[in-house]
């Protein structure tokens, strides 16, 4: 019982702060309103394409992030075949650049492991909030059974705060970054 109610506060208190880090985006973004609205299209038209793929083995469970131009997929699909034809889904969608596809071939991570993993992502948006070297909407984080993923553009001396934080973070496995370094006299 101690176990469930314990799940069901991080879930609450994650949900929570992804709604306060929405609104503190809403507040503080430093990108510009049509680079956001570029990074959502190409993110959900990434993903329907995806969705909608019938080489796309079942079941799968797979993330797509946007940025600048350059799609994260992350995740899980039961085969190579259909890690390479997500891959191929995103590379096809208008004005994306670069893919990188980070999915595992595995069966689909478990609800404990994205609870989990919720757990990790608001604990790092916490710390970026408390931090005085990040700013706290300046980096996406992803986070997929223990792995972080961030991405942004950002000096690099915000990039490397960043990356100290997530990779002291309880639960992290690994830091992988998708950073674009900016000179810090324009940002």
């Amino acid at each position: 019982m101690r176990v469930l109610v314990l799940l069901l506060f991080c879930l609450i208190l994650s949900s929570c702060m992804n709604a306060a880090m929405s609104s503190a985006n809403a507040l503080y973004d430093h990108r510009s309103v049509q680079n956001n609205i570029q990074n959502h299209y190409q993110q959900v038209a990434v993903y329907n394409a995806i969705k909608q793929d019938p080489k796309i083995k079942q079941p799968t469970d797979i993330g797509v992030s946007a940025i600048n131009n350059t799609i994260l997929l992350t995740g899980q699909t039961p085969d190579f075949a259909s890690r390479q034809e997500a891959g191929l889904d995103a590379k096809m969608t208008p004005d994306v650049t670069t893919v990188l596809n980070f999915i595992d071939i595995s069966p689909p991570v478990s609800e404990g492991t994205k609870l989990a993993d919720s757990w990790i992502t608001t604990k790092i948006k916490t710390k970026f909030v408390t931090s005085n070297d990040v700013s706290p909407d300046s980096i996406k984080i992803i986070t997929d059974d223990g792995v972080v993923y961030l991405m942004g553009s950002v000096p690099r001396l915000e990039a490397n705060a960043a990356i100290n934080i997530a990779r002291d973070t309880d639960g992290v496995k690994k830091v992988v970054t998708v950073i674009y370094f900016l000179d810090p006299s324009t940002s």
